[in-house]
């Protein structure tokens, strides 16, 4: 009698790092929530003054902390919060096919990865444009950035397990 061997799947693997790439995203919302909040009170947030070195005010008053007259931190909540939306969907099995047909679970995480790919490029412009033109070194700014670096390298380690699978198995568990 031969064995029927199951091959290994790599959804649970992959639902972990979603999960791990949640947190990030919920602690990204977060601070960008505080950041906007700052903006909008002009810097006059005391939490956000901790001394010259590392205040928020610096950045939150210059023309970097604007893409298209919307702060950047207003951006955020709104692009964190369509992750979260997309990760989550992933995460518990919807069906976005049914409302857009090509909205399978792999492209929708293709699709956040790419646009995580151009929040990464517009972190290293701010980045950039903190420590280099504006001689600032703002904490919460330099946290958020950290952030979008780690969800987006966390979005490429969950698509190299997906794909490695893929290739191993035969079996694609996110089409």
């Amino acid at each position: 009698m031969t064995e029927i061997t199951n091959p290994k799947l790599v959804r649970p693997k992959v639902n972990k790092i979603l999960i791990l790439t949640i947190f990030f995203i919920v602690l990204n919302i977060g601070l960008s929530i505080f950041l906007t909040y700052d903006f909008y009170t002009q810097g006059q947030s005391t939490v956000c003054s901790i001394d010259n070195f590392l205040s928020c005010g610096g950045v939150a008053e210059s023309k970097y902390v604007l893409l298209f007259n919307v702060p950047h931190a207003l951006l955020g909540i709104v692009f964190y919060t369509i992750l979260l939306i997309g990760i989550g969907g992933v995460l518990l099995r919807v069906s976005f096919h049914r409302i857009i047909k090509f909205l399978r679970p792999q492209t929708v995480l293709d699709l956040l990865r790419w646009a995580s790919y151009v929040a990464v490029l517009y972190g290293f412009y701010l980045t950039y444009s903190e420590i280099s033109v504006l001689k600032i070194y703002s904490a919460p700014y330099i946290v958020q950035q950290l952030l979008i670096f780690i969800i987006a390298g966390l979005q490429i380690w969950a698509n190299t397990v997906i794909h490695e699978g893929k290739e191993e198995t035969q079996v694609c568990e996110f089409c």
